[in-house]
C-alpha cells in the first residue's frame, strides 16, 4: 500500500527558522520511521507511485520503485536500485553497484559508473555535450564574411546554379542563415570549393545544408604532400550528439537537420580542397570555423564509407528509417571476397616507386617481387611494402638487364624467373638475386620466343611455363631451361554460338593445387584450364568467360591466380576489376569495378599474386602502384588524430533501420586487426562507463576495441581496421566508425 502522512499542517507548513515543539518532533521522527517501513524497506516492499526527492537520494539497500523516479540532486547507488518507470535525474548518478531501469533513464549530471546500469534509452546531459564544439573557435557565422575575406572560395569550375551567389545571401536567407553554393552532386578533382585552415588550427568546421542525409565530400589538401584527408558526411543528427562531432545547429530550422556542423580533422593549417562526391543534390556552405580539437577524437559518418574511400563494394549506405542518421551496412564475409588493406608506390625511378608495374610473386617469407615495364627492373619489399632490394642492372640485354619484364615466379628453392618480354627470354636468380642463367631467343622454333609474357612454375613437376604471346603458344621447360613440350592454343580454338574462333595471345598464367593449369587468353577474352599430361604436356579441359562487362565477362583478361581453396581469380584489365571464379569456371564474386585512384580503385591492373598468408597483391598499372587486399571483410580506412596517445576505437551501431523489426544488429564479431595486427575488443554500450562520453541513442551500441600508442604510426592519418564477420549470419548496420583518446580529461 503506498504511504499516507499524518502530519499535520501544522507541521508540514513549517520552514527555515521556525521553532519546533518536542511534540511535532516526536510526530516527524515517527513519520520518518513509517516512511522507512513502508516506502524504503529492506523487507521486499517497494514505492507504489512516483518518488520525487528534492535533494540527494543515496540508497544503500536493495530498492524497488514500480513507478517513476526523479532527483533533483546526486544520486548514490551502492546497493542495486530498480526503477519501473521513467527516471529523470537532475543531478550526477553514481553507481557503485547495479540499477535496472525499466523506463528511460534522463540524466543530466555527470556518470559515473563502477557497477552496470541498464535502461532501454540512456539520455545524458554533460560536459561532454559542451566539449563537443570546439574551445574559443575562429567562426564565420556568415558564409559570405568568409567568402569575401577569401577563408572559403570557388576552386576550378564545379557545376553551379545560374544564380548561385545570390541566391541566399543575408538579404535572402534559407532558415534563417545565408548559403553558398559550391558543388553539384559529383564534381572532379579540382573542382568545388577551398578553404583556407589558419595557423595554430587543426579542425575544419562545415556548416552544410541537408547536413549528412545528402552531402558526401572529399577532402585533401592542396599544398604540401597532397595528403588525403578522406570522404565526410556528417549524419542527421535532429537531436543529441553523436561520436563524429556532428552536430545540429536548429535556429529558425523547421527541419533540425537543415544546417548541419560537421568537424573534419585536417591536422595542420594549409589549403584544403573539398570536393562534392556522390552527394543528392548541390552543395550549400553555410558556415565555417576553425579550432584546436577539443576532444582530441576523429569519426567518419557511414555515409563517408560509402562514397568509395575505403574501396570495398562489400559496404553501402541508406537512409535509417528513424532519426533520419545515415548507416552504413557491412556483409559477411564470403569465399573469394578480399577488400583493401594497404598500398605503396608512386609514378618514379625511385626505391619504392614504380613506371607500369606489371606482374607480382611472393616468396614463403612473404615478400613481395614486382617486375616493372618501363621501369626496366624487379623490386623487392617486405609484406608491408618496405623496400628491401632491386634486381636487374638497367634496361638492356645484358646478363640481369631487362626491357619490358613483365611474368615472374619462383620456384621451391627461392629462385627467381623472369619473363624478359622484349629481351625474348627468360632470365634466372637465386633468392638473393644474384643472376644464374638465361634462355630464349626471337623465333618460332621450340625454346624460342616472340614476347614471353606470363611465367608460372610447378615444384613438384620440376615444370617451367611459359606464355609465348605472339606466337600463341605455351611454352613447357625444365628448371634449368631445357625444352619439354610445345601447346599450340592458336590450332585448339573455341565454339561461340556455333562459331569457332582461334584462340591468341595467351597473357598470365597460374596453377593450381592438383597441377591444373589456367592461361589468360587476351584475344578471346577467355580463361583456359589445361591438366598435365603423362608425357609432360598439357590437356585442355575447358574454357569460361568471353567479351563484356557483366558478371563472368571480361574487357581485357590479362593475369590469374589461384588460392589454396582453388578458386581462380582474374584480372579483367580493361573493367578494372578482380573476378574470382570457382575451380569448374562458375563465378563467385568481384571487387574493384570502380576506375580511379582512391584505396580499393584500380586502374588498369595488370599482375596478381598470393602470399602464404592469404593476402593478395594487385598490380595497379596506371596508378603506378601495388594494392594489397586481405581476405575477411571490409579494411575500413579509420581516421585517427596520432598524438602519442592509446585510442578507443569505436564502430556505432545503427539504429533499427527500414523492412527490420527489431533495433538489435545481432554483431557477433570474432575480431578487430589494426594495421593488421590485432587488438583487444570490449563492448561500450549505455550500460558501460565508457558511454559517460557520448549521448546514447536508442537501439545503438558502441562495439570498442584498444589501440595502443605504439601501434599507430607517427604522422599517420588513417588506421587500417579489418572487421572479421566470419561468425556472422547477417549484415551490420553503422553510423559513425572513429578513434577518441582514452586519457582526454572531461574538463577543459
Amino acid at each position: 500500500m503506498p504511504f499516507v502522512s499524518s502530519l499535520t499542517p501544522e507541521l508540514t507548513n513549517k520552514k527555515t527558522g521556525d521553532l519546533i515543539k518536542a511534540a511535532d518532533w516526536n510526530t516527524l521522527a515517527t513519520e520518518v520511521a513509517n516512511l522507512s517501513n513502508s516506502m524504503l524497506g529492506r523487507d521486499g516492499g517497494g514505492v507504489e507511485g512516483d518518488l520525487h526527492v528534492q535533494g540527494a537520494l543515496a540508497v544503500d539497500g536493495a530498492t524497488m520503485l514500480r513507478q517513476g523516479l526523479t532527483v533533483d540532486g546526486a544520486t548514490t547507488l551502492r546497493q542495486e536500485l530498480t526503477v519501473a518507470g521513467l527516471a529523470r535525474l537532475q543531478g550526477e548518478l553514481s553507481v557503485s553497484s547495479n540499477g535496472a531501469i525499466g523506463g528511460s533513464l534522463h540524466v543530466q549530471g555527470e556518470v559515473r559508473v563502477d557497477g552496470a546500469v541498464r535502461a532501454p534509452v540512456f539520455l545524458a546531459t554533460s560536459r561532454m555535450i559542451q566539449r563537443m564544439y570546439p574551445s574559443k573557435p575562429l567562426i564565420y557565422e556568415d558564409i559570405f564574411e568568409a567568402f569575401n575575406k577569401g577563408v572559403i572560395a570557388k576552386l576550378g569550375n564545379p557545376q553551379l546554379e545560374a544564380d548561385w551567389n545570390v541566391r541566399h545571401t543575408a538579404a535572402n536567407p534559407y532558415r534563417l542563415r545565408p548559403l553558398l553554393q559550391l558543388g553539384s552532386p559529383n564534381d572532379s578533382d579540382g573542382n568545388g570549393a577551398v578553404v583556407t585552415v589558419p595557423e595554430g588550427c587543426d579542425t575544419l568546421w562545415l556548416r552544410l545544408h541537408g547536413g549528412g542525409g545528402t552531402v558526401g565530400l572529399k577532402a585533401y589538401y592542396l599544398d604540401g604532400a597532397g595528403e588525403a584527408l578522406g570522404h565526410w558526411s556528417g549524419g542527421r543528427r535532429p537531436y543529441q550528439v553523436c561520436p563524429d562531432g556532428s552536430l545540429p545547429d536548429n535556429t529558425g530550422a523547421a527541419e533540425s537537420y537543415d544546417h548541419q556542423w560537421l568537424a573534419i580533422p585536417v591536422g595542420r593549417a594549409g589549403k584544403v580542397a573539398l570536393i562534392s562526391q556522390q552527394s543528392e543534390g548541390y552543395v550549400w556552405y553555410s558556415g565555417v570555423a576553425f579550432s584546436r580539437n577539443p576532444w582530441a577524437h576523429a569519426a567518419q559518418s557511414a555515409r563517408g564509407y560509402a562514397v568509395g574511400f575505403n574501396g570495398s563494394r562489400g559496404v553501402s549506405w541508406h537512409s535509417a528509417q528513424y532519426f533520419g542518421d545515415q548507416a552504413g551496412s557491412i556483409a559477411p564475409s564470403k569465399a573469394g571476397v578480399f577488400s583493401f588493406s594497404a598500398q605503396w608506390g608512386s609514378q618514379g625511378s625511385g626505391q619504392g616507386q614504380f613506371i607500369y608495374p606489371a606482374a607480382v610473386a611472393s616468396d614463403p617469407n612473404g615478400n613481395v617481387y614486382v617486375t616493372e615495364f618501363e621501369g626496366h627492373r624487379i623490386q623487392k619489399f617486405d609484406s608491408k611494402g618496405a623496400y628491401l632490394s632491386q634486381l636487374g642492372q638497367g634496361k638492356g640485354a645484358g646478363n640481369a638487364q631487362f626491357t619490358n619484364p613483365q611474368g615472374i615466379a619462383l620456384d621451391s628453392s627461392g629462385n627467381i624467373y623472369v619473363a624478359d618480354y622484349s629481351n625474348n627470354r627468360v632470365q634466372k636468380f637465386n633468392s638473393s638475386g644474384a643472376y644464374l642463367s638465361q634462355w630464349g631467343t626471337l623465333g618460332t622454333a621450340s625454346g624460342q620466343f616472340y614476347g614471353p609474357r606470363g611465367i608460372a612454375v610447378d615444384p613438384r613437376r620440376g615444370i617451367v611455363y611459359v606464355t609465348d604471346y605472339h606466337n600463341h603458344r605455351i611454352q613447357l621447360f625444365t628448371e634449368a631451361g631445357s625444352h619439354l613440350a610445345t601447346v599450340d592454343i592458336a590450332g585448339m580454338g573455341v565454339y561461340v554460338n556455333n562459331v569457332r574462333q582461334s584462340l591468341k595471345y595467351p597473357a598470365g598464367i597460374a596453377l593450381d593445387s592438383q597441377g591444373n593449369v589456367y592461361v589468360a587468353i587476351a584475344e578471346n577474352r577467355r580463361v583456359l584450364k589445361f591438366a598435365p599430361t603423362a608425357n609432360k604436356s598439357l590437356g585442355v579441359l575447358f574454357n569460361f568467360g568471353g567479351p563484356g562487362s557483366g558478371n563472368g565477362q571480361f574487357a581485357d583478361v590479362y593475369e590469374v591466380a589461384v588460392d589454396r581453396n582453388d578458386n581462380v581469380y582474374v584480372v579483367d584489365r580493361g573493367n578494372n576489376r578482380i573476378q574470382v571464379f570457382d575451380s569448374e569456371g562458375n563465378y563467385l564474386t568481384q571487387w574493384g569495378g570502380a576506375k580511379g585512384s582512391e584505396p580499393g580503385q584500380l586502374n588498369s591492373p595488370a599482375g596478381i599474386a598470393f602470399d602464404s598468408a592469404d593476402n593478395i597483391y594487385v598490380a595497379d598499372w596506371y596508378n603506378h602502384r601495388i594494392q594489397k587486399f586481405s581476405r575477411g571483410g571490409p579494411v575500413l580506412q579509420v581516421p585517427v588524430i596520432p598524438n602519442g596517445r592509446d585510442k578507443l576505437l569505436y564502430l556505432v551501431n545503427a539504429p533499427q533501420l527500414k523492412d527490420e523489426t527489431a533495433y538489435d544488429n545481432g554483431l557477433q564479431l570474432t575480431g578487430i586487426r589494426v594495421n593488421g595486427q590485432p587488438v583487444e575488443r570490449f563492448l561500450a554500450t549505455y550500460d558501460n562507463p565508457f558511454a559517460r562520453y557520448w549521448n546514447s541513442r536508442p537501439g545503438c551500441n558502441y562495439n570498442a576495441a584498444l589501440v595502443p600508442a605504439e601501434m599507430i604510426p607517427s604522422g599517420a592519418r588513417f588506421l587500417s581496421v579489418e572487421i572479421d564477420l566470419s561468425k556472422q549470419a547477417d549484415d551490420i548496420k553503422f553510423r559513425e566508425v572513429g578513434t577518441h583518446d582514452l586519457d582526454v580529461p572531461l574538463t577543459e
